[in-house]
């Protein structure tokens, strides 16, 4: 049974990739990639785009308000009653999502760490969408 399973998803493959050349073929865009580093607006985690996206940038020596090297890149975001222990709870939030790594998700278990039910798409084939 897993061969056929296995057979079946090979082919579906194939066809999304016959799908792409024959667009290429006929000047019409190929359809996009279900890869997150092949879109235009992928951001690498852990580098200074992300980091510019949290609203932080590199430390310079001296600051007082820094953690591993980061700071906040505007503080006055956070309004003038913002309490410098407000600020250092927000910019270890912040280094934290900049820093950790990537939760791998599940959605067999929903008791278990990370579930995150799967999404339907109804251009993807069934097979991709579900987990065994």
């Amino acid at each position: 049974m897993a061969n056929q399973s296995e057979r079946i998803e090979q082919l579906e493959q194939q066809l999304v990739q016959l799908k792409r050349q024959l667009a290429q073929m006929m000047g019409r865009p190929a359809p996009p990639s279900d890869e997150p580093k092949d879109r235009p607006d992928f951001v690498e985690r852990g580098s200074d785009r992300h980091a510019a996206l949290l609203g932080l940038r590199r430390a310079e020596e001296g600051e007082q308000l820094a953690i591993d090297g980061w700071t906040l890149e505007d503080i006055t975001q956070y309004g003038p009653a913002a309490s410098d222990d407000f600020l250092t709870r927000v910019l270890r939030q912040q280094v934290n999502e900049l820093t950790s790594e990537i939760p791998e998700p599940q959605s067999r278990d929903p008791r278990s760490p990370n579930f995150a039910p799967v999404m339907w798409d109804p251009s993807r084939p069934f097979s991709q969408i579900t987990e065994n």
